[in-house]
């Protein structure tokens, strides 16, 4: 089950860090 929860929190962080990234490029276009 470590694994799996492990996985779901991965893709929740790299969701979180993606979001953040557009932001980012976002501000820096504008």
């Amino acid at each position: 089950w470590m694994d799996e929860s492990m996985k779901r929190f991965d893709r929740l962080i790299s969701r979180a860090l993606n979001c953040s990234l557009q932001q980012t490029e976002y501000s820096i276009n504008a």
